[in-house]
């Protein structure tokens, strides 16, 4: 696939033929992640650009694995889209009291 979405950058015929393939994988791919448990607390704008995201990484990291192979890291990887993923679809913590400011120290502000 990767190769196709690459010619097709200088192949208006094969960019046609594929913006209608890739927009029915992305439509699947996007009703997919709207019936996950959660994904009703996101917005619509939200949730796509969520669905986007992990589906670019997911996508990038299938063609970067057969080159240069990564398996330690893979593990981190999907605990910290985990982690991510479950501090976006958390309950917003409720407004405290204001915190003061620190001083600050420079003379620029910095």
């Amino acid at each position: 696939m990767f190769e196709l979405m690459v010619a097709a950058r200088t192949d208006e015929k094969l960019r046609a033929t594929l913006q209608v393939v890739l927009d029915e994988y992305a439509t699947n791919i996007h009703d997919t992640a709207k019936a996950l448990p959660g994904a009703d607390k996101l917005s619509e704008e939200t949730l796509a650009a969520v669905v986007a995201i992990l589906t670019n990484a997911f996508i990038g990291t299938a063609i970067v694995r057969a080159v240069l192979p990564q398996p330690e890291l893979e593990d981190g990887q999907l605990q910290l889209l985990s982690v991510l993923l479950s501090g976006l679809l958390a309950p917003a913590p409720s407004a405290g009291p204001p915190r003061a400011q620190a001083a600050r120290t420079s003379p620029r502000g910095l």
